[in-house]
């Protein structure tokens, strides 16, 4: 399995099928513009080229790989805390840590090992739910652009069934999985995905 999701729903789809991540695009959001262009781009990105800074929203700090000096991956859930002194603390999905740039690149470079290694083509979740995270959501635009963009893998479209009933016809042939009562609702429909 190969998933790259514009939020950490990606990596709860690795959980629920009890697997490694396989990729590095876990537990973060990537700004539309960013997803686009890994989108277009993904056979001639250079994974293994990136750099971690820090990335500070509203008074949180995250980290932030950039992949090929382009594609934006903001790590929501790996806080830097700089009272933790040395040790890694995990709250739920939240980690904290005084080096959380140390602790990035060591999954980052763990699971970009993986993907350098994978044959399978990706698959691309679009999660519109993500427009409320650290203000790197999509606009109604990049939704549409999403739905009509032409690339040569599978995506899918992960939108509150709210939406969906407004506009069941919006998806054409691009597979939809829907939510009403919370993400867990999309695990028994991961079989969209093989």
């Amino acid at each position: 399995m190969n998933v790259i999701c514009n939020s950490c729903v990606g990596a709860r789809l690795y959980e629920y099928r009890n697997m490694s991540y396989g990729n590095p695009f876990m537990w973060n959001v990537i700004p539309y513009e960013d997803f686009k262009y890994l989108m277009l781009n993904y056979k001639s990105i250079d994974f293994s080229n990136h750099k971690n800074e820090l990335y500070t929203y509203l008074g949180k700090t995250v980290s932030m790989t950039t992949f090929d000096s382009v594609v934006r991956a903001y790590f929501i859930h790996y806080f830097q805390d700089d009272l933790c002194n040395g040790t890694v603390k995990r709250e739920v999905i939240n980690i904290y840590s005084n080096d959380i740039l140390n602790y990035t690149e060591e999954r980052v470079c763990r699971r970009t090992q993986r993907l350098l290694k994978t044959q399978e083509e990706p698959v691309f979740i679009f999660e519109t739910r993500s427009r409320l995270y650290w203000g790197l959501g999509y606009t109604e635009d990049d939704l549409a652009d999403f739905i009509n963009l032409d690339i040569p893998y599978k995506k899918v479209l992960i939108t509150e069934y709210d939406s969906y009933k407004s506009a069941p016809d919006l998806m054409n042939d691009t597979h939809i999985l829907y939510f009403a009562e919370g993400v867990r609702d999309i695990y028994p429909r991961t079989e969209l995905m093989a």
